[in-house]
C-alpha cells in the first residue's frame, strides 16, 4: 500500500552490492528475491588493483575483472608470485612519492600507507598518540615508514579548525 524506496531501487537495479560479506548476508536475508553481491567498502577492483597485481590476476584468475568475487581465488596464487607483484607495486608507489614530494623512501622498510580523505575524524594521527609504543614496535620489528595521502573536502575546514583549537586548548 506504500511506496518502499528500497524495493523500488532493488527492482530497477541491474546490479546490487553490499559493502561487505556480512552486509550482503544480512541484506540477502531481508530481500531474498534479489541477488546481492558483496564488495569491500565500495572498492572497484579493476581500478583499485595496482598494475602488477592486475597483471598477476589476469594470468591467475580469469574473470576477476568482470566479477570481483573471483578474487577470493587469490589465496591459491603462489606466494612468490604475490611477493613479486607486491615488490613491483611498492616500487611504483615509492617512485610516485619521489616524483611528487622529492622524498626518497626505502623499499626495504616496512611501509604503512594511509590514503583516505584527509578529515580529522578519519584519525590519521592516531598512530602517533603513543610514540613510545611505536618506538618499541620499530625496535622489535624493524624500521617503519609512513605515507599519508589524501585531499580534504572543502567542508572539512571547520572541523579542522575545531580539531586544532582543541589540541591547542
Amino acid at each position: 500500500e506504500r511506496l518502499n524506496m528500497t524495493h523500488l531501487g532493488l527492482f530497477f537495479s541491474r546490479y546490487v552490492n553490499a559493502v561487505a560479506r556480512l552486509h550482503r548476508e544480512t541484506a540477502s536475508a531481508m530481500y531474498p528475491d534479489y541477488t546481492i553481491k558483496s564488495i569491500t567498502n565500495g572498492v572497484h577492483p579493476v581500478t583499485w588493483a595496482a598494475s602488477a597485481f592486475a597483471e598477476l590476476f589476469d594470468s591467475e584468475i580469469p574473470g576477476w575483472r568482470q566479477d570481483s568475487e573471483f578474487l577470493r581465488q587469490a589465496t591459491d596464487i603462489a606466494t612468490w608470485k604475490l611477493r613479486d607483484a607486491h615488490a613491483a607495486a611498492k616500487a611504483d608507489l615509492l617512485d610516485a612519492v619521489k616524483k611528487r614530494t622529492g622524498v626518497q623512501m626505502d623499499p626495504n622498510v616496512f611501509t604503512i600507507g594511509f590514503a583516505r580523505r584527509a578529515a580529522t575524524y578519519k584519525r590519521a594521527d592516531l598512530v602517533f598518540t603513543d610514540i613510545d609504543q611505536l618506538a618499541r614496535i620499530a625496535a622489535e620489528a624493524g624500521q617503519i615508514q609512513f605515507i599519508f595521502a589524501g585531499k580534504a573536502h572543502p567542508a572539512d575546514a571547520d572541523e579542522l579548525q575545531q580539531h586544532v583549537a582543541a589540541r591547542e586548548g
